[in-house]
């Protein structure tokens, strides 16, 4: 049972194709594998941020509170009579 020539044709042409579509199916892996450590590294940075927010945000109420406390108590000015 020989194939003829048309028939490897067809084998090889349908090889080839199998190889592009592994070939695509390695490029989009290769493309997700980038894109979910592009969304850690972007997570992990968002995290970092919350954190220094809500640091800042301490040491500005901590600040406040401190100077509230030390400023002296506002003086009424009276009216001058007439």
């Amino acid at each position: 049972m020989a194939l003829n020539a048309e028939e490897i044709n067809k084998i090889n042409t349908m090889f080839k194709q199998i190889d592009e579509k592994d070939i695509s199916i390695n490029n989009l892996n290769t493309q997700l594998e980038t894109a979910q450590a592009t969304v850690n590294f972007l997570s992990n940075a968002l995290e970092e941020y919350k954190t220094t927010v809500a640091e800042l945000n301490n040491k500005v109420d901590l600040i406040l509170e401190a100077v509230t406390k030390k400023a002296p108590a506002p003086v009424k000015k009276t009216a001058a009579k007439k």
